[in-house]
């Protein structure tokens, strides 16, 4: 019993720091700035992780035919390639995207999502086969914390940069 009220928490985490859908907000200022683009343009990007997520039913496909280790690997490299590559976009670290190739990676990211809550979701209701409405509503009723704590550790990663930065202008005095 303890392992599936262990599968329970993990799974909670997993779409907490995995549920991005609301992370778009913290971070489209910066992306319409970079990209210089209309409200509009700013729009079907936030659309565009809607369209990935239209495509979820792949994600289905490939659970009943792979393992559940793999499809968790398939959308942990899909969204570490959607999110990562904007990520370095946003933090400079590349110094061009089109306005299109950012709308791409927005769909691929968008997509992953499916495929690790698709994970999250079966191992759910298999660990709690009487109990499974119950047990699907907890771990999905945590993802809106994903924004919060996404903010969070972008908060933490740049206090840590700017008294690393301090100290090594301290140490050059």
């Amino acid at each position: 019993m303890a392992l599936q009220w262990l599968s329970l928490v993990a799974t909670i985490w997993l779409q907490s720091i995995n549920g991005t859908n609301s992370n778009f907000p913290a971070y489209s200022s910066h992306l319409k700035k970079i990209l210089s683009i209309s409200q509009l343009q700013l729009n079907n990007l936030a659309s565009a992780s809607d369209a990935g997520k239209l495509l979820g039913w792949i994600s289905g496909v490939a659970a009943r035919h792979l393992s559940l280790r793999l499809v968790l690997l398939i959308g942990s490299i899909l969204g570490l390639v959607g999110y990562g590559v904007q990520y370095l976009f946003l933090a400079g670290h590349i110094n061009s995207l089109s306005y299109w190739h950012v709308f791409l990676l927005t769909v691929l990211a968008g997509n992953s999502i499916c495929w690790i809550n698709t994970v999250c979701y079966i191992l759910v209701i298999k660990n709690f086969p009487l109990d499974q409405q119950i047990a699907v509503g907890l771990s999905t009723s945590y993802v809106g914390l994903s924004a919060k704590i996404y903010t969070a550790l972008v908060d933490s990663v740049n206090i840590l940069y700017l008294v690393s930065h301090i100290c090594d202008m301290d140490e050059i005095k």
